[in-house]
C-alpha cells in the first residue's frame, strides 16, 4: 500500500455554546478536515482544529510539503512514516504549526492501519474496552450571571455528565470565588468541579486565588492553565504551593515538551492535545512518559480520536469532552453514565455528514 496523495477541507461550524473566555471569544470554531488517500482505495481520515482561516491555510501549505516526503510510503509503516516527518519539520520548527501538519498525516496514517486490519484504533493499540470517564467542557464560559451559570452546570449534569469545567478570569478574584460556589452549590458535592483560567494571570494572582478556592471548600478536580503556558519555572511554583493539582500541556509540543514540563515538575495532570502532541504516535510516547512519572493523563480537545488514545494510555484520567466538531458528523459519540462509549468502527470510526461539510465549508 502507498500514499497518494493528501486533500483537505477547511469548516467554519457554529458552537452552541460560543467561547467567553479570557483569550478568546468566539461563535464559531475552524476545523480542516484531512484525507491521507492510498493506492488500495483506504483512505485516512481526521481533522485539526485551527482557530483561524489563515492558520487553516498555512497549515495546508506545510502538508503539501510534507505530503511530498511521505508519497509513496505505507501508511501503515507508522514509525518510520513518523521518523520521515520528524527530520523534514526541523527546518520549519517543531513547535508550531509544523506540528500540527505532521500530526494530522500522522493520525491518518494510523486510522488507515486500523481500517486495514478492521480494527477500531483504540484495540489496535492494545486499549481497554471500558469506557472512557469525560467532563463536560463546552459551557460554564465566562460569565457574572451566577443564576444562568448554575442552571447551565445543572444542564450538563442533566445530560449524564459526572463531571464539568468552568472557566476563570472574572474582572475581580471575588467574581470567580463566587461563579465556583455557585456551580458547586447547583451540582453538589458528587459531582467533579475543574477549573480554567486559560493562562490570564501571572503566578502571584494564580497562587493567591487558588488557595482562596481551597479555602472556600468548592473542592476542585484540577486548577487548570492559570498562567501562560511556556512559563514553566511558574507553573512549578504553583504546583508546589496549592493543594489542587495543576493541570497544564494543551500547548506542549511533542513528548519533548512534556518531558520538559516533567522534569520541572511543573505538572500534576498532563494535557496533551492531539494536534500539538504529534498525532497518535507522539501521544503514545507521552502517555508511557507520564507513566514512567506515574502522572494521571488527561485529553484536550479532539475527543472523537483522544477516546480511542486514552483507552490506551496506562493513566488514563479524563477525556474533554468539546463537541466543536460533533455537527460535522454522522454519527455521533455517545454518553453512558459520564463515559463516552468507545467507537466499534474500524479505525478512528470518523463518519461526516457530507451536507454538514458541505454547508461549512469555506470558499477560497
Amino acid at each position: 500500500m502507498k500514499i497518494t496523495g493528501i486533500r483537505t477541507t477547511l469548516v467554519d461550524v457554529p458552537m452552541e455554546r460560543p467561547i467567553v473566555s479570557r483569550i478568546r471569544v468566539s461563535g464559531t470554531m475552524t476545523h480542516l478536515l484531512v484525507d491521507l488517500e492510498t493506492d488500495e482505495g483506504l483512505t485516512g481520515q481526521t481533522y485539526l482544529t485551527t482557530f483561524a482561516h489563515d492558520w487553516g491555510r498555512a497549515v495546508i501549505e506545510l502538508m503539501r510539503g510534507l505530503e511530498a516526503q511521505v508519497r509513496g510510503m505505507d501508511p501503515r509503516e507508522t514509525a518510520p512514516l513518523y521518523r520521515k516527518m520528524w527530520q523534514a519539520t526541523s527546518m520549519a520548527g517543531r513547535r508550531g504549526l509544523a506540528v500540527f501538519a505532521l500530526s494530522a498525516i500522522d493520525t491518518a496514517a494510523w486510522d488507515i492501519a486500523a481500517k486495514s486490519l478492521g480494527l477500531p484504533l483504540w484495540r489496535l493499540l492494545g486499549g481497554s474496552s471500558e469506557h472512557v470517564e469525560t467532563y463536560a467542557s463546552e459551557g460554564l464560559w465566562l460569565t457574572d450571571d451566577l443564576g444562568k451559570l448554575a442552571a447551565e452546570a445543572v444542564e450538563l449534569v442533566g445530560k449524564g455528565f459526572r463531571a464539568v469545567k468552568m472557566r476563570l478570569g472574572r474582572a475581580r478574584e471575588a467574581d470567580d470565588l463566587a461563579a465556583a460556589r455557585a456551580i458547586r452549590d447547583a451540582i453538589g458535592p458528587d459531582i467533579k468541579l475543574m477549573a480554567d483560567a486559560n493562562q490570564g494571570w501571572d503566578v502571584h494572582y494564580a497562587i493567591r486565588v487558588g488557595k482562596r478556592l481551597e479555602d472556600a471548600g468548592v473542592d476542585l478536580t484540577w486548577f487548570e492553565e492559570p498562567i501562560p503556558h511556556d512559563d514553566v519555572e511558574g507553573q512549578a511554583r504553583i504546583a508546589a504551593e496549592l493543594r489542587t493539582p495543576l493541570a497544564t500541556g494543551e500547548n506542549a509540543y511533542t513528548p519533548f515538551g512534556f518531558r520538559e514540563l516533567f522534569e520541572a515538575r511543573a505538572v500534576d495532570v498532563p494535557m496533551p492535545d492531539l494536534e500539538r502532541i504529534g498525532g497518535v504516535t507522539g501521544w503514545m510516547r507521552t502517555a508511557s512518559l507520564a507513566d514512567a512519572w506515574r502522572l494521571p493523563l488527561a485529553s484536550h480537545l479532539f475527543p472523537e480520536i483522544s477516546c480511542h488514545l486514552l483507552a490506551a494510555s496506562p493513566t488514563a484520567y479524563y477525556l474533554e469532552h468539546m463537541p466543536w466538531a460533533q455537527p460535522l458528523l454522522a454519527e455521533k459519540l455517545r454518553l453512558v453514565d459520564g463515559r463516552v462509549e468507545l467507537p466499534a468502527r474500524p479505525g478512528l470510526g470518523l463518519v461526516w455528514d457530507a451536507d454538514a461539510v458541505t454547508r461549512w465549508t469555506v470558499r477560497s
